[in-house]
């Protein structure tokens, strides 16, 4: 594999062949999904996929008889395609080589006792940030089927930009209340912020779902904070579907993809679109439990 891949569409749907990409238990997996992930933002990015763009794999190099790490990265390739990092070239400079991620390690909040299926709950479905106009995720909260199946629970919607509106409601509701956020795509990363920031205020919310949550500034600190403010976390990833174009966009906008696993209360993979917001909630996780029957408390 060449130390500079030209980023095109082919080039990253190669590199999602990979064993690397595809292979759960790979111990170069978590990182070479996010290097993977930054070629696709850059692909997007710069028009899909222009001439001049390349995408750097991390390498050793030695500067000012120093010996230092440069992290991979994506950046545009100088004319004549004779891409340098700096004065010095990384052909030759060691292998893919992106630190592989820590074990999940973190306190989580017990469950709440005297809460049940029967406690008064209402829940936050927090849309993408297209869901304006696909209705995704509004058009469930507001089928009458859905709520049929909700029952005595109360639900709102909310933009994936008008997180500090749903803190304000949580933060007015009665402390016997049983918040649950489901959210999806940006609305996920929505959900989960505001969940770590609840959790950092000592109210931690007690159902959290993200289905196929896209965000930027991952890291293995952000999802333990996001884990200490939801008293149990149902995380939904969409994997294994051949791709469509809602696809391309959730890997473009930075797709948390097997980030949260580990750090999950329970984390499903579904062979599924992630425009697919209804069968991703509905998917079973191996017991059996999906995000939809962990909304109703089952």
């Amino acid at each position: 594999m060449a130390d500079f891949i030209p980023v095109t569409e082919e080039s990253l749907r190669a590199a999602m062949r990979d064993p690397r990409y595809l292979r759960s238990g790979h111990p170069e997996r978590y990182g070479y999904h996010r290097w993977v992930t930054e070629g696709w933002q850059a692909f997007v990015r710069e028009g899909e996929g222009k001439s001049g763009v390349v995408q750097v794999r991390a390498y050793t190099r030695t500067r000012n008889g120093k010996t230092e790490q440069v992290g991979a990265h994506t950046r545009a390739d100088p004319p004549g395609g004779d891409a340098k990092d700096g004065s010095q070239s990384a052909a030759g400079q060691g292998g893919f080589a992106l630190p592989i991620r820590a074990s999940a390690s973190t306190t989580a909040p017990s469950p709440r006792l005297g809460i049940t299926a029967a406690s008064p709950t209402l829940v936050f479905f927090v849309g993408g940030g297209g869901d304006a106009k696909s209705g995704i995720v509004a058009g469930f909260e507001d089928s009458l089927a859905v709520r049929t199946e909700l029952g005595h629970r109360r639900t709102s919607y909310f933009a994936n930009d008008q997180r500090a509106a749903f803190l304000a409601r949580i933060a007015a509701e009665p402390q016997e209340t049983r918040i649950v956020l489901v959210g999806h795509s940006w609305g996920g990363d929505t959900a989960a912020r505001a969940a770590a920031a609840l959790g950092q205020q000592g109210r931690p919310v007690d159902t959290l779902v993200t289905v196929d949550p896209v965000g930027r500034g991952l890291s293995d600190d952000y999802f333990r904070r996001v884990r200490a403010g939801s008293r149990e976390w149902v995380n939904i990833r969409a994997y294994g579907a051949a791709w469509d174009r809602t696809d391309v966009i959730a890997v473009a906008g930075g797709a948390y993809a097997d980030g949260p696993r580990g750090y999950a209360t329970r984390h499903v993979e579904a062979p599924l679109n992630h425009g697919n917001f209804n069968g991703l909630l509905r998917s079973n996780d191996p017991a059996g439990i999906s995000g939809f029957r962990r909304i109703l408390g089952q």
